[in-house]
């Protein structure tokens, strides 16, 4: 148990924290637009924040857990704070070609105090071995955001979802 964390959960006597954040709206890189983001996606602005519920708790032998919407994360501590990961692959075989999609979570934050801070990414990947015409292209696309929140010490909130946002975009959900 991280240090910070452990003084963090003695302090509110229980072994896990609720953390309301507030999220900015995800951004996809170039590699999700065949390497240049448009100009009409580029000048898009957001003023508004995502909100949701993130529970940090801990679990057997000194891994951590980062849940929202559901999906737990399993972590440890780094030396500047948590980090969580995940990856899903799903693999397809059709006639003599064979798909794979796969999607690797990341999640890093900070306690520090009340109040928690940190970033979360999504990779989403589509790989095909096989003739052209039954594969297309192989496709990469990075989503990340921003969140910032502060620790709730009533009981715990509904499940909100998530994040904040999920979204279908080209074969892939976003988290």
């Amino acid at each position: 148990m991280g240090p910070m964390l452990a003084m963090a959960l003695a302090c509110t006597g229980k072994d896990y924290q609720v953390f309301q954040i507030a999220a900015e709206f995800p951004e996809l890189d170039a590699d999700c637009y065949d390497g240049t983001i448009p100009n009409d996606v580029a000048a898009d602005e957001y003023t508004l924040q995502l909100g949701s519920t993130l529970i940090v708790f801990a679990g057997p032998n000194d891994t951590w857990f980062a849940e929202t919407g559901g999906l737990a994360l399993p972590g440890a501590r780094d030396g500047k704070g948590y980090a969580f990961d995940g990856d899903v692959v799903d693999v397809i075989e059709f006639g003599n070609a064979t798909a794979t999609y796969s999607q690797s979570l990341a999640l890093e934050l900070t306690i520090d105090g009340k109040f928690v801070s940190g970033t979360y990414k999504t990779v989403s990947e589509y790989t095909c071995e096989g003739p052209e015409q039954a594969c297309g292209d192989d496709s990469t696309c990075t989503a990340s955001t921003a969140f910032g929140g502060v620790r709730v010490d009533d009981d715990v909130p509904a499940d909100d979802g998530g994040l904040g946002y999920g979204y279908y975009y080209y074969g892939y959900y976003y988290y």
